[in-house]
């Protein structure tokens, strides 16, 4: 029986899927890996029809989103589009994405959202689902996720379990270690048990960190929890505080990050000036 209970649910394509006890699924000795794509996010304003589905068309899960809610759209696969949700039944509201690891790149208008990254890494299990298979209440209570043969099972940070399709997983995932050890007792882990994510915005992080201080302004710190004077010449101090953008409310992102384009298209003597235009 392995990883299923032995029970059977309908998929709303019909599909008589086995129904997987994720109590049952051992991320010990699991794969290591991170979301190695750009996502789109989009805030609901609220009775958006989403129909998340694999790149075969199969639907996983039918949800109406509320105003706030978090829209994720895969950039490779527009028809792939979800709110993640969590065990309780709520799902992520677009101006919280940060508390949940994700980090704003960039505003896109043409899109109508933000560009985020996930740089947290995730235990997987690869090969485990070997028939059509159900996870029942996988965002919330009746809620269930429906998944084909071959796709990969996902620890969440707040330890349930989610599926993605195998497609999907090849297209916008990465592995960062083949077999990574449970975490040792107190958290401290073995040089090569976890990998620390490279800085993605590698080049360009100077001029952005130099543009980001030209825009900072009180009632902007205030909105981003910066309750202190901070010095940005370290990276680590500024790493810290790029991931607070996603807290602010999308009009503020989209102010914010068209300011820092104006700086950086005007070059580097125009991001080193005392600039501090009111928001």
């Amino acid at each position: 029986m392995g990883i299923y209970t032995g029970e059977t649910a309908i998929s709303p394509d019909g599909i008589e899927c086995a129904v997987i006890d994720t109590s049952r699924v051992n991320f010990d000795l699991a794969a290591l890996g991170r979301k190695s794509a750009e996502t789109l996010v989009k805030e609901a304003k609220g009775g958006e029809r989403i129909e998340t589905k694999a790149p075969d068309g199969r639907i996983e899960s039918v949800y109406v989103a509320k105003s706030g809610d978090a829209i994720f759209v895969n950039l490779h696969n527009p028809a792939d589009v979800y709110v993640p949700g969590s065990p309780d039944g709520t799902r992520w509201q677009a101006s919280q994405i940060a508390r949940n690891g994700y980090v704003t790149v960039r505003l896109d208008d043409s899109l109508g959202g933000v560009i985020v990254k996930n740089g947290t890494s995730f235990r997987l299990r690869l090969g485990a689902v070997d028939r059509p298979s159900c996870i029942r209440d996988a965002w919330g209570p009746d809620q269930h996720q429906f998944l084909a043969a071959g796709a990969v099972l996902k620890r969440n940070g707040d330890g349930s379990v989610t599926g993605i399709d195998r497609a999907a997983f090849d297209a916008t995932w990465e592995i960062v270690a083949e077999r990574v050890a449970p975490p040792r007792p107190g958290g401290v882990a073995k040089p090569g048990e976890a990998a620390t994510p490279r800085d993605y915005l590698g080049e360009v992080l100077p001029a952005f960190r130099s543009a980001f201080r030209a825009v900072m302004t009180p009632d902007l710190r205030t909105a981003m929890g910066i309750r202190s004077d901070v010095e940005f010449t370290g990276q680590f101090a500024f790493e810290k505080l790029l991931p607070r953008v996603s807290m602010l409310p999308i009009g503020m992102q989209k102010e914010l990050f068209e300011r820092i384009d104006s700086i950086m298209d005007a070059g580097p003597d125009a991001a080193s000036a005392p600039r501090r235009p009111e928001m």
